[in-house]
């Protein structure tokens, strides 16, 4: 009996010390990466990577394609007059029209550094003429729902005066995408749309405009379609405890 109540509380043990292991997975040096082609294309959207010591634009966006590219030349980097500047992106040769930026803000060089839970979104200028891609992104990057619920959200985009000095202004009559679907949803003159949460699983909000180039803006929405660790925890654990008592009633029964 006393072996069998140790080998328990072992398991027992063993699933929480899990549990906690797998809700704590996001903690550390891990960093969000969004890429969008040179169509305009998302083709990573705000994927966790892992990066270490004073890690930098360059050492995400090398991680993600170490991570997430089907192949061994995706991604490129260099000196040049600027600095460390981008030759390659998701297998692209882009002719140096690429842009990056991290948690909204234009970076300067692939060598600014990053920390643990920033988000990170290189892309490629679709027009390689007037360069009028535009940033774009919503104020929310993760958000959790329940099914039914509601998620308000505000687009902007990055653009510049008339000195060249980067403003942030927000984005009318956008049409929202979702799952790369185009929806009836449009932002409101002050980039403000509302999306129902009807479906469980991962829901990926962006948009597109009919007169601005956008940079696809991202937003994952997860409806949960399942119990958390946690709770999956503390089910297996009342199940081993009943099957415990079980047994020990069983065994009592026995030496009567």
């Amino acid at each position: 009996m006393k072996k069998i109540l140790c080998t328990t509380l072992s398991l027992i043990l063993f699933i929480c010390l899990f549990a906690v292991s797998v809700s704590a997975k996001s903690e550390g040096d891990v960093v969000y990466v969004s890429i969008a082609d040179h169509t305009g294309t998302l083709v990573l959207t705000a994927e966790p990577v892992t990066v270490t010591g004073d890690a930098t634009i360059h050492d995400a966006l090398t991680a993600a394609h170490d991570t997430y590219y089907k192949g061994t030349d995706g991604y490129a980097a260099s000196e040049s007059a600027y600095g460390l500047s981008m030759d390659k992106l998701w297998g692209i040769d882009g002719s140096g029209a690429y842009g990056y930026c991290v948690n909204n803000v234009s970076a300067m060089s692939l060598s600014d550094p990053i920390k643990a839970g920033d988000h990170v979104y290189a892309y490629i200028y679709r027009d390689v003429l007037t360069y009028a891609d535009s940033y774009s992104y919503f104020d929310v990057l993760r958000a959790d729902k329940e099914k039914g619920d509601i998620l308000t959200l505000t687009l902007s985009r990055l653009t510049y005066d008339e000195n060249w000095n980067t403003v942030t202004e927000p984005v009318a009559g956008a049409t929202i995408l979702l799952n790369g679907e185009r929806t009836y949803l449009k932002t409101d003159e002050n980039g403000k749309v509302t999306v129902p949460c009807d479906k469980s699983g991962d829901m990926l909000v962006s948009a597109e405009h009919a007169t601005l180039v956008l940079v696809p803006p991202v937003c994952i929405v997860t409806v949960p379609t399942s119990v958390t660790p946690i709770i999956l925890a503390i089910v297996a654990a009342v199940v081993v405890l009943g099957a415990v008592a079980f047994l020990v009633v069983k065994t009592k029964k026995k030496t009567k």
